[in-house]
């Protein structure tokens, strides 16, 4: 599976493609991801980019600078008429316009107009092409869009138990899309864990705005641009993902938004820390892979 940020690289490549790079973005996909795809010819492809007789899908691509409704509109009706005069049109049951924006009004309305009973008529927009991106592997991506190699997360933290004023620290960051936060059981042998996902806003109608972090949800009501008051709710505490680190159990696995992440227990070392009763320091790395 691709990581999320290959594919926003990717999405990037596909929306500001020309027509030649984008048939050759959409004919690697296809060819990695649609049984038995079957490119046709870069020039005089007769009104075919390429069509499966398994999946009986039959592919054409649209990628202009900008797409504008007439003209697409036009495109369609054009490349339509081409298809039903292919041979074996029996063996189709979907034509599937591609093209590097998701296609809305009177062009969507169009293309969904053209199917009949037999052959259904669909775009496969930014969208679609993202899904199919996110099947393959980042190794695979790579080369198909010219992408740079990503550098994968990889650090050595501590979480170190006395004041933060004096240096302290009860949280591992995990590339900025979660955290592991000191739990309990914090002994020379062990310590718990629980993964927190970092704060992010939910947009809410008309003057409230929620915003969640872990296990704590804060809504606020605003009038006027100033906040009106907050309300704390704990969440299902059911839902915490815990982990034990110990002897034993020195190296978990954790999985967040198509990226693996191993957190490794290093050391555990008693510190001495001025005022401080037993200044534990647990030392990890922590590696994508």
């Amino acid at each position: 599976m691709a990581t999320n940020s290959i594919l926003q690289l990717v999405k990037g490549k596909i929306r500001y493609s020309d027509r030649f790079e984008f048939e050759s973005y959409f004919t690697q996909l296809a060819l990695r991801t649609i049984s038995n795809f079957i490119p046709t010819r870069e020039f005089h492809d007769k009104g075919c980019d390429g069509y499966s007789i398994e999946e009986e899908l039959f592919f054409q691509s649209y990628a202009p600078e900008q797409y504008r409704d007439r003209e697409t509109i036009d495109k369609i009706t054009e490349e339509y008429k081409k298809f039903k005069k292919w041979p074996n049109l029996e063996k189709f049951k979907s034509w599937i316009f591609v093209t590097k924006e998701n296609l809305t009004g009177k062009p969507h309305q169009r293309l969904i107009s053209l199917g009949s009973g037999k052959i259904r008529t669909e775009n496969w927009g930014l969208d679609k092409l993202l899904e199919l991106s996110s099947r393959l592997r980042d190794e695979e991506l790579i080369p198909i869009f010219n992408l740079p190699h990503v550098k994968k997360f990889s650090e050595e933290q501590s979480i170190k138990l006395w004041p933060s004023s004096l240096g302290g620290n009860e949280e591992l960051n995990l590339d900025n899309l979660a955290t592991l936060r000191y739990l309990r059981d914090a002994t020379e042998n062990q310590i718990t864990l629980v993964l927190d996902l970092v704060p992010f806003k939910i947009d809410e109608p008309d003057d409230t705005t929620v915003a969640k972090e872990g296990h704590l949800s804060v809504s606020f009501n605003t009038i006027g641009g100033k906040i009106k008051f907050a309300d704390f709710v704990s969440l299902n505490k059911t839902d915490e993902k815990t982990f034990l680190f110990d002897k034993l159990n020195k190296r978990h696995i954790i999985n967040l938004e198509n990226r693996r992440f191993v957190v490794t227990l290093k050391s555990i070392t008693l510190r001495k820390i001025p005022h401080v009763h037993k200044a534990l320091e647990y030392k990890f790395g922590i590696k994508e892979e």
